[in-house]
């Protein structure tokens, strides 16, 4: 019964924001992508966040 409790929960607030935050992160980057005329976006920050 005790695995049913834990499974069942609710988030706490840090653990959400876990989640939350990289998805909008994720999202203004797609959408810049989708609006520049450069570079892709996107490919730049792979690139820096990979360092190739």
């Amino acid at each position: 019964m005790e695995t049913l409790r834990l499974i069942t929960r609710s988030p706490e607030p840090a653990d959400w924001a876990k989640a939350f935050w990289p998805s909008v992160a994720l999202a203004v980057v797609a959408m810049l992508d989708q609006s520049t005329r450069g570079p892709s976006v996107t490919t730049l920050v792979l690139t820096a966040l990979l360092g190739s």
